[in-house]
């Protein structure tokens, strides 16, 4: 009596499909999970005798968005998050999104006293977009409406 799993094809054909079932289990692990990009630090803001504080521990390109530069977010706080944008075109900017409100606050290159930002671009990309990397450290104020923003960022892997 021969036995089937030792025949060379038979096998060969047995690895390949371990094979095909491993890569499209980790497919599918890859999709589930996402591509998350690796943020730390933290932003606040000041509006209206009010203060928040974003812990941020995630960021996403902002191509997903048409912009040149990177997302922010506090998981643990879903109201809040922002945006750093270098636009070729205009001035480079962060906006705060205001807990609670439909509001972000944008503030301009010009309307900050501490502007030390550096978004790149790096070498990955996926599903044609690019991941980027670097920091922004930011003090802006701005009177319309009157409010006070600093950042002190890092990003990692944002896609």
């Amino acid at each position: 009596m021969s036995d089937d799993l030792h025949q060379p094809t038979e096998r060969a054909a047995l690895k390949s499909r371990y094979a095909l079932v491993l890569l499209l289990s980790l497919s599918a692990l890859f999709t589930l999970t996402g591509c998350k990009g690796k943020a730390t630090g933290t932003a606040t803001l000041s509006r209206e005798s009010k203060n928040w504080t974003m812990h941020v521990n995630t960021c996403q390109s902002g191509q997903r968005q048409q912009y040149f530069g990177v997302g922010f977010f506090d998981e643990a706080q879903p109201q809040t998050g922002g945006r750093i944008a270098l636009p070729e075109d205009g001035e480079p900017h962060v906006v705060l999104n205001v807990p609670g409100t439909d509001f972000a606050v944008r503030y301009n290159k010009s309307d900050c006293k501490v502007w030390d930002v550096d978004v790149q671009r790096t070498n990955s990309s996926y599903n044609d977009i690019w991941a980027m990397e670097g920091h922004a450290r930011f003090d802006c104020e701005t009177s319309e409406p009157e409010s006070h923003a600093t950042g002190d960022l890092k990003f990692d892997s944002c896609h």
